[in-house]
């Protein structure tokens, strides 16, 4: 089995997110742990992210995926839900 291996540049191209992001979301448990592969390199399995954005893109469509703190204040009516 070969596993692939992706730089952090090639993550941060594929989610657009940033390098920050990445590790912010990997830190509470919301993205894939990245892979040390030396001493000052890390990567991702591209396995795994590739999972992580098709269950994103799953997720979006759900009622309480993305938007749904903004949908909830906007029926509350508050004024920050713009």
């Amino acid at each position: 089995m070969d596993i692939e291996l992706w730089s952090c540049a090639k993550v941060t191209e594929k989610t657009s997110m940033s390098k920050g992001q990445l590790y912010a979301r990997f830190k509470v448990g919301k993205f894939p742990a990245p892979v040390r592969v030396s001493e000052n390199r890390v990567a991702w399995v591209r396995s795994e992210v590739e999972a992580w954005l098709a269950d994103t893109a799953a997720r979006k469509w759900e009622p309480e995926g993305f938007g749904a703190a903004r949908r909830s204040r906007a029926a509350r009516g508050d004024e920050d839900a713009r």
